[in-house]
């Protein structure tokens, strides 16, 4: 069976001081105020996939999501006790309760986060029968592990706030690669398959009646093509067409992927950009993907009360499920540290805690004072 996200907890991880749990339903979403540790979240299991395969041990000092820091600010750097260890803690769980702990401590001899100490084993009844393992290292992990933790990792993928479509010169053929970061692979995958080229056009012709295709720029580039599915009979290239489509192109190849393959696809933002139609469209098409393929997984952080209804809707017994959608709530507070929270939500998907009242309230009353005045002006 594929490997499958159960918990991450983390301590002294960015923003959070004290130890957080984050447990994982095939849906998660994660929703707060800005600077309040949301990417912090989405991006810890992203950062350890991206981490897995490399020949250095420890975390990839390299990898984009450090946004050119060094592996130091994944670090807690706020006060601490005399007696409490400045170290990292990170712990991930899968759902067949396969577990693996980091002790991540900076060493400044090599200006990098290294691993003191790596405990791999197994949860059974509740007891974890961890053993400690010895270097060498390949990034996380030992040389030698077996562990479906790197299964998982394999079948992750991530995608930042800032995306590109595709390109109106085109690409070279032959470019492999996985869809990470920006998205600019999913162009290169489109163009490469076939069968991935009519799923992620499907989504296109329903919502916005274009229809993907692609064209030949000679013997060593092509590019993809937005054709109109009504009368006209004009196509145009991609890259000139609105920075809505552009935009959600990643996430709905990435999306189909990961219909076909499972694993793990983490997004940011998936909404920006986009009307809210195309919020709505997105987000049920999202979860119909999570309906077709029981070993697939989304997190997402955002800032949609669409996604929202969406996550609600599916955790009903009709979709997917009350036990398959996690959504949290990210909070700063006055010291400097930050915390998740978990809103659970009752048999019929309704929060039963009141992190999201909270949470959207100024929207709602933002809204009232909008109509207010659009009413007062016109009187």
């Amino acid at each position: 069976m594929t490997a499958q996200l159960d918990s991450i907890e983390f301590t002294r991880y960015r923003c959070f001081r004290e130890r957080q749990k984050v447990e994982f339903g095939r849906l998660t979403l994660v929703y707060g105020e800005n600077n309040s540790g949301k990417s912090a979240v989405v991006r810890l299991p992203a950062l350890l996939a991206d981490s897995m395969h490399q020949e250095s041990e420890g975390l990839n000092s390299n990898s984009e999501l450090l946004r050119g820091a060094s592996t130091r600010a994944v670090q807690w750097r706020g006060g601490l006790g005399s007696e409490v260890s400045p170290d990292t803690e990170i712990a991930v769980q899968l759902k067949d309760g396969d577990r693996c702990e980091w002790i991540l401590a900076w060493e400044d001899m090599k200006r990098e986060l290294g691993v003191s100490k790596l405990t791999l084993g197994q949860v059974k009844d509740g007891e974890f029968d961890g053993k400690e393992m010895s270097p060498p290292f390949s990034g996380l992990l030992p040389l030698s592990s077996d562990s479906k933790i790197k299964e998982l990792w394999k079948k992750t993928s991530w995608l930042g706030t800032t995306r590109v479509g595709p390109s109106s010169r085109g690409i070279p053929l032959g470019r492999k690669g996985r869809i990470w970061g920006d998205g600019s692979m999913a162009e290169v995958k489109v163009l490469d398959s076939q069968k991935l080229r009519a799923d992620v056009s499907r989504f296109y012709e329903a919502t916005v009646r274009q229809k993907i295709g692609k064209e030949s720029l000679g013997g060593d580039a092509e590019r993809l093509v937005l054709e109109p599915t009504g009368t006209a009979s004009h196509t145009v290239a991609f890259g000139e067409s609105g920075s809505g489509l552009e935009y959600m192109f990643a996430v709905v190849t990435a999306a189909e992927s990961l219909r076909l393959e499972g694993g793990l696809l983490i997004v940011e933002e998936p909404e920006a950009h986009l009307h809210p139609r195309l919020h709505q469209a997105l987000a049920e098409f999202l979860i119909k993907v999570l309906a077709d393929n029981s070993t697939a997984q989304i997190l997402l952080e955002t800032h949609s009360e669409v996604f929202l209804q969406a996550g609600m809707d599916a955790a009903l017994p009709s979709a997917l499920g009350q036990q398959e959608v996690a959504i949290y709530w990210t909070r700063a507070h006055d010291d400097g540290s930050a915390s998740v929270e978990r809103v659970m939500l009752d048999e019929l998907g309704r929060p039963i805690t009141p992190q999201l009242e909270e949470a959207f309230s100024t929207m709602g009353v933002m809204r009232k004072e909008t109509l207010r005045k659009r009413y007062s002006d016109a009187d």
